[in-house]
């Protein structure tokens, strides 16, 4: 059986994507840690994680660590609305599209070379698409191209879990 040495299955994540919503919606808080949700974090800006906080922590504990952060109650609406803009690019570059969660989707790219170019060049169009839609590029954070046959854990799981997520990726 042939099996390809080339990545074919892109993996796009949206980093901070509802704290970056808040950030494209209200210029006033461009460059100023944002912490979404109050009692839970449900996500922080660049900024904020920049000074400990992340997400599913204690809205006092994140409070603690990054006194000057502007909280924002969650607006699952615009989150949804930027998802479905986001989503539109990956329809537009491949049918083969599996949604993870609203800010994340394996794409898969391994039948497009002769019509789209390779996996790589897909990647960077798809980066630079967002951006001619004003979706935010500069939050659009991570779209890489996954190795064929396995799937990397997460840097959280290895994290966790160091020797299986070892064993798992070899």
């Amino acid at each position: 059986m042939f099996v390809s040495r080339e990545a074919t299955i892109l993996h796009a994540d949206l980093d901070s994507f509802f704290a970056s919503v808040e950030q494209r919606d209200d210029p006033r808080l461009l460059g100023r840690p944002v912490i979404v949700g109050g009692g839970v974090v449900l996500a922080a800006s660049y900024e904020a994680k920049a000074k400990g906080v992340h997400s599913a922590m204690g809205g006092r504990r994140a409070q603690r660590l990054c006194p000057d952060a502007i909280v924002v109650k969650p607006r699952m609406q615009a989150y949804s609305e930027a998802s479905k803009a986001v989503f539109e690019v990956f329809d537009d570059t491949t049918p083969l599209v599996e949604g993870l969660s609203i800010d994340e989707a394996f794409l898969d790219v391994g039948g497009l070379r002769r019509v789209s170019g390779t996996p790589f060049e897909i990647a960077v169009r798809l980066k630079q698409t967002v951006l001619e839609r004003e979706i935010d590029a500069e939050r659009f954070a991570e779209v890489r191209m996954l190795e064929p046959m396995y799937l990397r854990p997460s840097a959280a799981e290895e994290r966790r879990d160091p020797i299986r997520s070892s064993a798992r990726s070899s």
